[in-house]
């Protein structure tokens, strides 16, 4: 028997992985148990020594769920399938769990693959924002028709966001994922590592990533000294939020801290969503439209504001779980 096809025997037993699994390059239909795993092609890539158990779990459900969702978008997809796919939500969760592991790989394929990888989800949710934005000026209106001047410069802006993301999302879909997907699929092994060891050691380094993230989140999260801080808030909630529910199965976190956390974020997407219908809306005019949403975006960030001790509450009930 070959001497990685006995490294892996020995680390399958420990952790109960099908033989078949060996493959990494086609890692596929992963059901209850991450370890059992059924192949179609031959195996390419092999295991050559254990691995973090939550990362291979964790990151490659992540990836097979976005190779699932890109697949049945096709090659052509418009802004609704986009909204409806959550694709930079699937993508978001893949980063802070790369992120977290930044060790477990080669530095400079894996900020080349980060980088990508941010880029295309950043893309993909400003292209979402086309649906929202629609929604927020049809509100104005109160059940209305929309003037035509108005709906008809939506509908000249939705035909030119949408041309420039078909271009990205077909690079990212063709081209970007070749080199990305052999690099997140290929963490470093962890040779002459016990397991015990080893699942301690991935613990302190989910710990550690979730401390990171909850600073981020104090020093940004709810400010209210400038527009940028307030929406850049938002994506640090949002990536600590994805973090904690990655490791809902790993820390005892108080269920009421994760609720709370998900509405202040929807409350965070509902006032940015206005911030940037406002926007748009001026730029292009109409100013009278724009200044009922500037009056509800307002009225929506103070609101916020007052959350802000409850939040600091919360954060520290999440500290004290890790």
């Amino acid at each position: 028997m070959k001497q990685e096809d006995n490294q892996f025997l020995m680390y399958a037993r420990q952790k109960k992985i099908s033989h078949k699994s060996k493959n990494i390059m086609d890692y596929r239909s992963i059901k209850h148990d991450p370890f059992e795993v059924n192949l179609l092609s031959p195996p390419k890539i092999y295991f050559q020594g254990p691995y973090y158990p939550l990362l291979i779990k964790k990151l490659f459900l992540g990836i097979e769920e976005m190779e699932i969702m890109i697949s049945r978008l096709g090659d052509k997809p418009g802004a609704h399938q986009i909204y409806y796919s959550i694709l930079d939500r699937i993508i978001g969760k893949i980063l802070v769990i790369v992120r977290s592991y930044r060790l477990s790989y080669e530095e400079k394929p894996l900020e080349k693959s980060i980088k990508y990888l941010k880029d295309f989800a950043s893309i993909a949710e400003h292209y979402k924002e086309l649906k929202d934005m629609e929604e927020q000026i049809i509100s104005i209106f109160s059940g209305e028709i929309i003037p035509p001047e108005i709906r008809e410069k939506i509908k000249e802006f939705e035909m030119e966001k949408t041309e420039e993301f078909i271009i990205v999302y077909n690079n990212f879909r063709k081209n970007q994922l070749r080199e990305i997907l052999p690099v997140l699929r290929n963490p470093k092994p962890l040779f002459n590592k016990d397991v015990k060891d080893i699942e301690e050691e991935e613990i302190n380094i989910l710990r550690e990533g979730i401390k990171k993230l909850i600073r981020e989140t104090e020093e940004l999260s709810l400010s209210d000294n400038s527009s940028y801080d307030f929406y850049y808030g938002r994506n640090t909630l949002t990536n600590l939020l994805d973090i904690i529910l990655q490791t809902e199965d790993v820390f005892s976190y108080n269920r009421t801290s994760i609720e709370f956390f998900k509405k202040l974020l929807k409350d965070y997407e509902n006032a940015y969503n206005i911030n940037i219908s406002y926007k748009w809306l001026k730029e292009k005019g109409f100013e009278e439209e724009a200044l009922l949403l500037l009056k509800k975006e307002k009225e929506i960030r103070l609101n916020l504001i007052e959350d802000f001790t409850k939040f600091l509450e919360k954060l520290e009930e999440i500290k004290k779980a890790l």
